[in-house]
């Protein structure tokens, strides 16, 4: 990472990390997800934790506090090491595993993988690849239970599978063979 020693405030809704080259907007988005259990490959960087310990150092850490309006605030800390590759963790100060880290970013609905809530720059141009209904369905991910009266992406599962089982499939001869043609969200008519 680039920076010795630095803290960010961010505001608890959207935000937007700007500026010039080289002047840590990448290693910020890197240690908000690494901090968050995020793994390496989310960032489309480099795949092991190790590279992310700044040059010349054998130990680097990034420590995250999340507001928490359900209760109190949450610390994590993760220790990567560059020597043997790997990190160790604290969260509100005791030692704890990766996965205790996980539930904690699972319960608070932050969710790394979703370019619809987390987009490091090496990710845009897969954010931009995404068709309407990956978008929605990742928007309604981000939304998640607790901000709307009811499951957004859970509802839409359901009418889609309901939708499944009321669908067409038609039949269209081709010779001596068959071809079944199903279209999600379509209605199919032949005349």
């Amino acid at each position: 990472l680039t920076f010795d020693d630095v803290q960010f405030e961010p505001c608890a809704q959207l935000n937007v990390v700007v500026g010039p080259n080289g002047t840590g907007k990448s290693s910020l988005m890197c240690a908000i997800c690494l901090g968050l259990g995020g793994a390496p490959k989310l960032l489309g960087r480099a795949k092991d934790v190790k590279h992310y310990v700044k040059n010349g150092k054998d130990t680097g850490f990034v420590e995250i506090e999340l507001a928490n309006p359900h209760g109190r605030n949450r610390v994590i800390r993760r220790i990567m090491s560059a020597t043997h590759n790997n990190s160790s963790w604290t969260v509100d100060g005791r030692d704890a595993r990766e996965k205790d880290v996980l539930e904690i970013v699972k319960e608070m609905n932050i969710q790394l993988s979703n370019k619809c809530q987390f987009l490091p720059q090496d990710m845009v141009v897969e954010f931009a690849k995404m068709n309407e209904y990956e978008l929605l369905e990742e928007t309604e991910k981000t939304i998640g239970p607790e901000h709307a009266s009811v499951d957004l992406f859970d509802l839409h599962q359901q009418l889609k599978e309901k939708q499944l089982s009321q669908s067409t499939v038609a039949v269209h001869g081709c010779g001596s063979a068959y071809v079944w043609v199903y279209m999600y969200g379509f209605h199919v008519t032949t005349e």
